[in-house]
């Protein structure tokens, strides 16, 4: 099954033209930087102190009022939703750094999701450089190695963006009710999902001013 898989892939990447190729590369070697990034021990104040701490605390059942946070009170303010799967991830890989490859996969497919939103709107070459220069950003590049959940939160919000997408193009109200839903979880991420759920509602009112005029 490798074996075939490497086949395509390598099918796919000789049907490209060269600066697809050149894009492709870049992806690359990003991606395998940031992977490496991932095995480097945590050391930004907010993973050591809330994002990695409450998940630890879960892990070790100490309850969350405990006088430790109190040096650093996040979790009066902040939601515990992606945190959860740091503990998760904690109880599968006992290394202490393999969990935060939860944070590198949904990197990639941040830049998969956009890439498959774009080129259904303006097509396979502009889709793919947008993709890179997303990928590429330093601020990507230092959560796909850290313990943050802003690349999760964004990963959320993508996929309501392209729910959305699908209830314009179908007019199927089970993508509206999908993507709300997944709209609703940037919310429970981080407090400045609340932004994603104006520019959600935003749309559809734009939406459907669209459509009354059009009609």
């Amino acid at each position: 099954l490798m074996q075939k898989f490497l086949s395509i892939m390598k099918n796919k990447f000789n049907e490209t033209n060269l600066f697809e190729k050149i894009l492709l590369v870049i992806f690359l070697i990003i991606a395998i930087s940031n992977f490496i990034f991932c095995y480097v021990p945590p050391v930004q104040i907010r993973e050591l102190m809330y994002d990695l701490a409450i998940p630890k605390l879960v892990v070790n059942n100490i309850p969350l009022e405990n006088k430790y946070l109190d040096y650093y009170p996040y979790h009066y303010f902040f939601y515990y939703f992606f945190q959860m799967l740091y503990a998760v991830g904690m109880c599968l890989y006992r290394d202490g750094l393999s969990f935060k490859l939860i944070n590198y996969f949904i990197g990639v497919a941040n830049a998969v999701l956009l890439y498959l939103i774009i080129r259904q709107i303006v097509g396979k070459k502009i889709a793919l450089l947008s993709s890179v220069i997303f990928y590429s950003m330093p601020l990507v590049i230092i959560n796909s190695g850290s313990a943050n959940v802003e690349l999760a939160m964004v990963f959320y919000g993508l996929i309501s963006l392209s729910l959305l997408l699908g209830w314009v193009n179908n007019k199927n109200p089970k993508y509206l009710y999908l993507s709300a839903f997944f709209v609703g979880i940037t919310f429970a991420i981080k407090l400045p999902g609340f932004a994603m759920i104006i520019s959600f509602f935003i749309f559809i009112v734009l939406v459907s001013v669209f459509y009354i005029k059009q009609n």
